[in-house]
């Protein structure tokens, strides 16, 4: 959680926080989980996984207290764990849920400039973040779930 300025703005901002973030930690899983159904059941989708073996793990909090999610792909196929996979390819974890949606809405494009706004902080290999992001992009642009994030963003 970030710090807030006190005042009614920043009661309210922290307020929105609390109810907001275990949503976002839940829509992530939701992601996940679809992105696993779609590459389990969509040829074309699944193409876009084809070759692609690695692990990403996805943290939200700068300091990484609440973990949550891995995306673990391999041979073609993806599983979802709720704990740290170990070892990773990549870990990233974001500040906030203002951070992840950015970073979700943008496909991964935005993860150099959440870097430098230090609002993400990456590890690893940058390329398997890059392709995690294009697999969640195109998923949002296939699907409803765009409509989703739009509503808790």
């Amino acid at each position: 959680m970030k710090k807030h300025d006190g005042g009614i703005p920043g009661l309210i901002q922290k307020a929105a926080d609390a109810v907001v973030d275990p949503i976002v930690d839940q829509a992530l899983e939701i992601l996940l989980a679809y992105m696993k159904h779609k590459i389990d059941t969509d040829k074309e989708y699944a193409k876009l996984v084809a070759g692609f073996n690695g692990v990403v793990v996805v943290r939200t909090g700068i300091k990484g207290e609440r973990i949550a999610a891995s995306a673990i792909f391999a041979d073609g196929k993806m599983c979802v764990d709720k704990e740290e996979a170990k070892p990773w390819d990549v870990r990233v974890t974001f500040a906030d849920h203002h951070a992840l949606l950015k970073f979700a809405k943008s496909g991964g494009g935005d993860v150099l400039d959440l870097a430098l706004e230090n609002s993400a902080q990456v590890q690893g290999n940058y390329n398997y973040f890059y392709r995690f992001g294009f697999l969640a992009r195109e998923l949002l642009r296939q699907s409803a779930l765009s409509q989703f994030w739009s509503l808790i963003s």
